[in-house]
């Protein structure tokens, strides 16, 4: 969407008429930008739901204790229940990075 305004070198109503539509020419760009990055946003929200809900089920369908860790920073990114309680933690979410906090 974009709007090419001819040049008027009178100062009347149709210079205004033309500068204000200009100006809501480039409002709606702004404003159809902001709903594609809210769209974009919302959709990656969407798939990392999505993605963590699947990493969970895998981890909790595993047999025996299952964990993922950072090969640099050695701390656990996920883990299942067996692992948790081997950890002392009530659950899986109570404990690791995944899920917003860290073990050491």
């Amino acid at each position: 969407m974009k709007l090419q305004v001819p040049s008027f070198l009178t100062d009347n109503e149709v210079a205004t008429l033309t500068g204000e539509v200009s100006q809501m020419s480039e409002a709606m760009q702004d404003y159809v930008k902001g709903m594609v990055t809210a769209e974009n946003a919302a959709r990656d929200a969407e798939t990392i739901a999505e993605l963590r809900e699947s990493i969970s089920a895998l981890f909790n369908n595993m047999p025996g204790m299952s964990f993922s860790k950072d090969a640099e920073t050695g701390v656990y990114l996920a883990c299942n229940q067996a692992f948790a309680e081997y950890a002392h933690k009530q659950n899986p979410e109570d404990g690791c990075v995944f899920w917003d906090c860290v073990w050491t």
